[in-house]
Order: C-alpha cells, then structure tokens, then sequence
C-alpha cells in the first residue's frame, strides 16, 4: 500500500532506524515544547533514550548477592523445582544458578 515514494527508499540498517526515530522523537519533543505540553515533551525524551540503548527493560539490584548467588540459596531453602522457576522470572539461564 505504499507510495511509489516509499518504495524507492532504501532499507535501513537497525542503527540507521533508531537513529531515525531519535530524531523524530526530537521533532515530536519540541512540538511538544512548543504548545506547552510538557508531559508529552518527557515521554518523547524518554522514548528517544530508550531507542538510544540508555534504558534496560528489567530492574536490576547493584548491591548484595549476585542472582546466581541467591538462586542457590533459594535452591538450598526450598528445592530445585522453586529456584528453576525463580531463575526463569530473572532471567538467569538456569546453568549459572
């Protein structure tokens, strides 16, 4: 359903389109500036970090045991069957827990 526009453009690498729509997340941020919406200024800056790669999708503790670490401890309390199950929900692949 594309214009004859659209289908002479060449494709773009991953880089290439993130850097693309950070820049339309900047257009859209000041858009937003300009009409005093300051809410939707924030979301688009916070959308343009995330297509950046500033943001992780998952919460991670900086501090105490390593999730390998309690894995086993979990796994020494209550069994194999409940740490395998809490390792799936972190993440960690089940040969480091």
């Amino acid at each position: 359903m594309g214009t004859k526009a659209d289908d002479q453009l060449p494709e773009l690498t991953p880089k290439q389109s993130a850097f693309v729509m950070a820049l339309e997340l900047t257009r859209l941020r000041e858009q937003a500036l300009d009409v005093k919406q300051v809410a939707a200024a924030v979301q688009a800056e916070h959308y343009r970090g995330k297509a950046a790669g500033l943001y992780e999708d998952r919460l991670r503790l900086s501090s105490g045991p390593s999730d390998a670490e309690l894995i086993k401890s979990i796994r020494a309390l209550l069994g194999d069957d409940v740490a395998k199950a809490i390792s799936v929900g972190l993440g960690v692949p089940s040969g480091t827990a």
